[in-house]
């Protein structure tokens, strides 16, 4: 698989040292960081709506209720990282359709580019995120915000692209 799913799980042993708390902290990094963008983006979407906040905390508080995210959480190894990296993807497209800034189009770009890059059933949701971003960027080009288009269409790219040349190593 790709070891490019590994660079932040990596860094607890890097500073702690090789040992098992080391280890499962690296690989609920990933998950919490998932949520935590998860959370900002519908708070960030949600936030104007009647009870938006509130929403939006349910919304997350509802992902850890599920089996499979506990179950793939206690495992502490690679098949959390799917489900991390398309909550923190979904997160930062929610927030992106708000304030869609270049650090934010930025952000997009690497947690997609990490999301094509994981342990392949990330790539359903490599796709569902493509398809966004094209809808996102054909909806800017109707409304002659040619520049968002461009940075949508860039974004789109910039992921597809990463995630093509993952491919070099999964076969």
């Amino acid at each position: 698989y790709p070891c490019r799913q590994y660079l932040i799980a990596a860094v607890p042993s890097l500073l702690l040292g090789r040992d098992l708390t080391a280890l499962r902290l690296g690989f609920a990094m990933p998950f919490l960081l998932g949520v935590l963008l998860f959370w900002a983006g519908a708070h960030e979407s949600w936030r104007r709506l009647p009870g938006g906040g509130a929403a939006a905390a349910l919304a997350t508080l509802s992902v850890p209720a599920f089996p499979y995210a506990i179950d793939h959480l206690r495992w502490y190894e690679q098949s959390v990282f799917p489900l991390s990296a398309t909550l923190a993807a979904a997160g930062w497209l929610l927030i992106a359709t708000r304030r869609p800034t270049f650090p934010v189009l930025l952000g997009l770009g690497w947690i997609g580019a990490l999301l094509g890059c994981s342990y392949t059933p990330a790539l359903a949701s490599t796709g569902l995120l493509t398809v966004a971003l094209i809808g996102l960027a054909a909806a800017s080009w109707r409304r002659a915000e040619r520049g968002l288009a461009l940075g949508w269409l860039a974004t789109t790219t910039t992921i597809n692209g990463k995630t093509a040349h993952s491919f070099q190593t999964r076969l």
